[in-house]
């Protein structure tokens, strides 16, 4: 139920800026009214994360990592 209430506060946000920080790269995404979302691991070794950015049904992006690499990612639906 804590985790719906959040998720709920996220619908309708806006991305305002998306940073990657740190030696092991980690994506910290900034929303209007005042949140943040940021990923972190607790261990050394490849950070594992993934953004998808859901633009339109037949061409989707996402930003990843990959040996340490800062990817963009796509495919196109087959229609």
């Amino acid at each position: 139920r804590r985790i719906s209430n959040c998720l709920a506060k996220l619908e309708g946000l806006e991305i305002v800026d998306v940073i990657i920080q740190g030696r092991l790269p980690e994506v910290i995404v900034q929303l209007s009214g005042g949140f943040w979302l940021h990923s972190f691991s607790t261990w050394e070794g490849q950070p594992d994360w993934t953004l998808f950015f859901n633009e339109n049904e037949d061409s989707r992006k996402w930003l990843t990592t990959k040996n340490g690499k800062i990817i963009l990612a796509t495919s196109q639906s087959k229609s």
